[in-house]
C-alpha cells in the first residue's frame, strides 16, 4: 500500500470518526476536527515515555523529533583491521579501529495524520512538506544528533543525505530516506613550553679573552 494511499484511509476515517460521533443535529455540517490522532498517543505526559512506544526519533539538545511511519532502519557497524604483506604465508594483522557507525532510514510523513507532539513539524503548508524542510536544515547546518531505535542508542550522528522522491504516490505526504553518518571526536591538548617571547636576536656576542698557553712540560705532566 502506498503514502498516498494510507493518507487517505487517515483522511476517510477521521471524517467517519467525526461524523458518527458528533450530535444529530450537527451531522450534516460537522465533517472536520483537525488532523487525525491515534489514541495511544493520549496521556504520555513526557518525551521518555513517547520514547518507549514509538521507539525511533532523532533529538537535538532541546527538542525530539517522531515520524508518522519508519519501514526501515538499517544499521552498519564495521571494525578496519590492517592488513600487511609479509615475505610467506596470509597478510598479518596488527591493528583494529572502528569505523564510524552508519544508519539509513526509510521514513514516512502524512499531511492527514497529527504530530505526536505540538509544534514539531511546523513552517510550511504542509506536514510533509515541514518534515523535509527541517531534515534539510539539520543537515546543512551540521547539528550532531542523538538517534533512538529499538536496536541500540547513538550519540553524535550527522545527516549526510536525504533522498525524497516526489511523484504521484507522495502527493498527500511523503517519503524520505535519510542516511546518518557518525562523526569521530578527538581532545587535543595544547602545551605552552614558556611564557617569555623568543629573544634569542637580542643576545649579545661573548668577550674572548686571550690567555697564554701553558709550557710543554706543564702539558705532559696535567697529561700523564
Amino acid at each position: 500500500m502506498s503514502l498516498n494511499s494510507l493518507s487517505n484511509i487517515y483522511a476517510t476515517y477521521n471524517e467517519l470518526k467525526t461524523y458518527f460521533n458528533s450530535p444529530p443535529d450537527s451531522q450534516s455540517t460537522n465533517f472536520s476536527s483537525g488532523p487525525w490522532r491515534p489514541p495511544q498517543w493520549n496521556g504520555l505526559p513526557s518525551d521518555q515515555q513517547q520514547l518507549f512506544m514509538i521507539k525511533t526519533s532523532i533529538a537535538t539538545n532541546d527538542i525530539v523529533y517522531f515520524f508518522d511511519a519508519v519501514m526501515r532502519v538499517e544499521h552498519t557497524s564495521e571494525m578496519k583491521i590492517t592488513e600487511h604483506p609479509v615475505q610467506t604465508g596470509a597478510n598479518i594483522s596488527d591493528h583494529a579501529y572502528q569505523m564510524p557507525v552508519r544508519l539509513v532510514f526509510e521514513i514516512g510523513m502524512s499531511d492527514a495524520m497529527d504530530t505526536l507532539g505540538p509544534n514539531k513539524w511546523a513552517g510550511a503548508y504542509t506536514k510533509s512538506v515541514s518534515a523535509y524542510r527541517t531534515l534539510i536544515d539539520l543537515m546543512q547546518n551540521r547539528i550532531p544528533l542523538s538517534i533512538h531505535t529499538r536496536l541500540i542508542n547513538y550519540n553524535n550522528m550527522l545527516i549526510e543525505s536525504i533522498h525524497a522522491p516526489d511523484d504521484y504516490k507522495t502527493q498527500f505526504g511523503g517519503r524520505f530516506t535519510v542516511n546518518f553518518k557518525q562523526i569521530i571526536t578527538a581532545q587535543v591538548f595544547k602545551t605552552i613550553a614558556s611564557n617569555r617571547p623568543d629573544a634569542s636576536t637580542n643576545t649579545q656576542s661573548g668577550v674572548v679573552t686571550p690567555s697564554t698557553a701553558p709550557t710543554g712540560s706543564a702539558i705532559s705532566n696535567t697529561i700523564g
